[in-house]
């Protein structure tokens, strides 16, 4: 950022790229076109969500952990005829994983839209054992990242999640107004 503002305006396309291309490589990610870089995760999280293809299964699974970038645009899809499940905590979890499982077993939850981790306790979310178990049961996985990259060691590739949002500047330490969302190969959008 500090480079493109002291560039010239036609110098900017060089200064994007280079940073499109670090930013995809930091995540594991080869092909540009799965990595849009965004305002931030806000936006990253309304356009993931709006753009995924549920189908004909018409229930969402999320938490109650949801900041509120996730839950509006979810609530947006409330509107539309979607059900929207919140999975309580577990005495051992955040996520009561064995509810996950039995609202999956169902066969009508197209998305579980989740975050990493609560950005209002820091509770890391168990996500990786969910991914998996959405992909047994074919629905596809959103996850926020807001709260963990920079933090986390995350390969977004080996990771799973059909859609990933994030911003830069918390555990990034960049500045405000940017992010991205990453789609994966097998995505629904």
């Amino acid at each position: 950022v500090r480079d493109a503002m002291m560039s010239s305006p036609g110098q900017w396309g060089e200064h994007f790229e280079h940073a499109h291309c670090t930013t995809a490589e930091f995540f594991g990610v080869r092909d540009l076109g799965q990595l849009l870089l965004t305002p931030g995760c806000t936006s990253s999280l309304a356009v993931g969500i709006g753009d995924i293809d549920l189908g004909r299964r018409r229930r969402v699974l999320t938490s109650a952990w949801e900041h509120h970038a996730m839950h509006r645009p979810l609530l947006k899809l409330a509107e539309r005829g979607v059900t929207l499940d919140y999975v309580p905590p577990s005495d051992e979890s955040p996520l009561d994983l064995n509810r996950v499982e039995d609202h999956l077993s169902k066969g009508d939850v197209g998305l579980v839209a989740i975050t990493a981790s609560a950005n209002v306790t820091g509770d890391l979310l168990p996500f990786e054992a969910l991914i998996e178990l959405a992909h047994r049961h074919d629905a596809q996985v959103l996850l926020d990242a807001a709260q963990v990259v920079g933090w986390l060691d995350l390969n977004f590739v080996e990771l799973g999640a059909d859609v990933i949002a994030f911003g830069g500047h918390k555990g990034l330490q960049g500045p405000w107004g940017i992010g991205g969302l990453y789609i994966a190969d097998g995505a629904r959008m």
